[in-house]
């Protein structure tokens, strides 16, 4: 079956033997941004942010920052484009997301993390325009779209980053040897308390769920990563 979007990531022309790290990758750069994205709304909660708009969209925008504060140019162009990919699978999937609910559209998702990225870096990005993966229409704000939440976001992490409070995020992991996503989300854990305090400790949960989700529940302050969830990204993984 055709994509709806086009990949970011020409598997098809991966060697076999590679597949595997293909795919791992894909997992890890999907798991790092879920793990952003939901210690966005963790965020906007304790530090009593304002948000203009949808709260969802300002947690991907988020989650696109921190690709590029917490990896090194080369990485996090890596990375995003393998949650360019996680978008286009869950597009053709739900081929019928209209947007209509919380969350952008997982096509206004897939176009509005392309344009992040080529605005971060438009001369080392061109093959995204060139590859017809983001409009050219499209691209020509990108650099301002991503000034803004460059400035917007680094300007609440610059705070948290001098912040002296001592709350951390806590990782609560009881379920045995470790998975992929578990180890992904152990390692980010340590490199974000490295860097950042926040207004209250933040827990970080990875426990069985009965769905595939990731949710921030601000009534105890934790961010939950369901073990189905990590299933259904290697699922979603292209495949040649």
């Amino acid at each position: 079956m055709k994509r709806t979007l086009p990949l970011a990531v020409t598997v098809a022309l991966v060697p076999l033997h590679a597949l595997a790290d293909e795919i791992e990758a894909f997992v890890t750069a999907n798991v790092m941004d879920i793990l952003y994205h939901e210690l966005g709304h963790a965020i906007i909660d304790t530090e009593l942010l304002p948000v203009f708009g949808k709260e969802e969209t300002a947690a991907d925008y988020f989650a696109a920052i921190m690709m590029h504060v917490m990896h090194s140019p080369k990485d996090a162009r890596a990375h995003i484009l393998h949650v360019a990919d996680g978008y286009a699978a869950n597009a053709e999937v739900e081929p019928h997301d209209d947007g209509s609910g919380m969350h952008d559209s997982y096509p206004e998702r897939y176009f509005n993390t392309l344009c992040l990225l080529h605005g971060s870096a438009p001369n080392r990005t061109r093959f995204l325009l060139r590859n017809d993966w983001l409009p050219e229409d499209r691209a020509e704000t990108c650099e301002e779209e991503y000034d803004l939440a460059f400035e917007s976001w680094t300007g609440v992490l610059d705070v948290l980053e001098g912040s002296e409070t001592g709350h951390k995020l806590l990782f609560a992991n009881d379920m045995g040897e470790p998975t992929l996503a578990q180890s992904v989300i152990a390692e980010q854990v340590v490199a974000i308390n490295a860097r950042f305090s926040f207004a209250q400790d933040i827990v970080v949960r990875f426990e069985f769920c009965d769905e595939a989700n990731a949710f921030y529940d601000p009534e105890d302050v934790s961010i939950i990563f369901c073990a189905e969830f990590e299933d259904e990204l290697y699922d979603l993984a292209p495949a040649p």
